[in-house]
């Protein structure tokens, strides 16, 4: 513990010098360290100084500094709600130049109708349009809401995640599999023994897959490879 709080208070210490650099991402993170230590009012302080910055590069037409100040806005901390109506006219900015993060974003905001009206079309356009630049929340996304329309190529989705090391995509396609929702011909047993392997490969990566290790404890302790 005292080596931990040791290298927080240096890490503290090198986010202030970033801070008064005009280096908005440290001014971000000292927020956040401040919001974690309960602290509203320097948490608020900092993140100010972090939203003016990004404010100005946004305006200049960053497209990070876009997306970055939408993230601002769409993430609640102790010392801030978020403003999804804000956060979302951003992230479109970012989104319109590229902005794979932001295109996701965008994606999700419509779909769930937060800080604008639910719109399936503009979903799936963003959602794909994000997935097209090997965005993996958008690839699972994708995925995801194509399983649940019975669509038997959703896997399609999540094999270019899988293909980039992505834990949860890898433990996503372990559960198609185990659900024998994927497009290929095979048994029953094929299908639970992919699925295991797969779970397993995503719950041992560096960046394991929490959901992977749930599931493998659900495939082990039921009565059936598919319940």
């Amino acid at each position: 513990h005292y080596v931990a709080a040791q290298n927080l208070m240096e890490a503290k210490k090198w986010y202030e010098k970033a801070a008064a650099q005009g280096y908005a991402d440290a001014a971000y993170k000292l927020g956040r360290l401040y919001d974690d230590a309960h602290d509203k009012t320097k948490a608020g302080q900092y993140y100010e100084t972090a939203r003016q910055q990004w404010e100005k590069a946004a305006n200049a037409g960053d497209a990070d500094a876009q997306f970055l100040l939408a993230q601002g806005y769409a993430l609640e901390t102790e010392s801030a709600k978020p403003n999804y109506s804000l956060a979302r006219q951003w992230y479109e900015k970012a989104a319109v130049q590229g902005n794979a993060q932001a295109q996701a974003a965008l994606g999700l905001l419509y779909h769930y109708g937060i800080g604008a009206e639910k719109d399936a079309a503009k979903a799936d356009e963003w959602l794909k349009k994000a997935a097209a630049q090997n965005n993996t929340v958008a690839q699972i996304t994708l995925a995801l809401l194509a399983k649940e329309r019975l669509d038997r190529n959703a896997q399609q989705w999540l094999e270019p995640a899988v293909a980039q090391g992505d834990a949860d995509a890898t433990a996503y396609l372990g559960e198609f599999y185990n659900a024998g929702f994927v497009d290929v011909q095979h048994e029953k047993e094929p299908f639970a023994q992919m699925a295991k392997e797969l779970l397993k490969k995503a719950a041992t990566q560096e960046k394991p897959s929490a959901y992977a290790m749930y599931r493998l404890c659900l495939l082990y302790t039921s009565p059936s490879p598919r319940d």
